[in-house]
């Protein structure tokens, strides 16, 4: 990914809901393209900051982008998970709504996706690195 293009939105959800350092456990409503409603809170907001710098200091590296789609993937799907089975609580604390659940839920999943097509091109390439020294010697 070129370097110009690393983004996380924390920030952006930090400069639209700026309730969130008074009131950090409160949830605030945003719209994301003017009709999308977007609910969330301090913690919701902290969780996807840290994912993204880690994700932005990740796809330095192939490898390191590699680990981050599966690990970040399974951090979404059970973020996802738990604001499903644990009910309104849960997920007020998490700071979302279960339409943003189900985001969550889709967000690791692309993820884990996107970690297996690399894993599948990683194992191709390998095989065709072996052919070819098979066939060298």
């Amino acid at each position: 990914m070129r370097r110009c293009c690393r983004v996380t939105n924390g920030p952006a959800g930090y400069l639209t809901c700026p309730t969130v350092f008074s009131e950090p456990m409160a949830s605030c409503t945003t719209e994301l393209v003017g009709f999308i409603p977007v609910t969330v809170n301090g913690c919701h907001l902290a969780c996807h900051l840290i994912t993204g710098v880690i994700g932005m200091v990740a796809v330095a590296r192939r490898t390191r982008a590699t680990s981050y789609a599966l690990l970040g993937g399974l951090y979404y799907l059970v973020w996802g998970a738990v604001g499903l089975v644990g009910g309104p609580d849960v997920r007020h604390h998490l700071g979302v709504d279960v339409v943003g659940t189900w985001v969550h839920i889709a967000e690791g999943a692309l993820l884990v996706v996107i970690w297996l097509s690399t894993r599948r091109r990683s194992v191709a390439t390998a095989e065709r690195r072996r052919a070819a020294t098979a066939s060298t010697t």
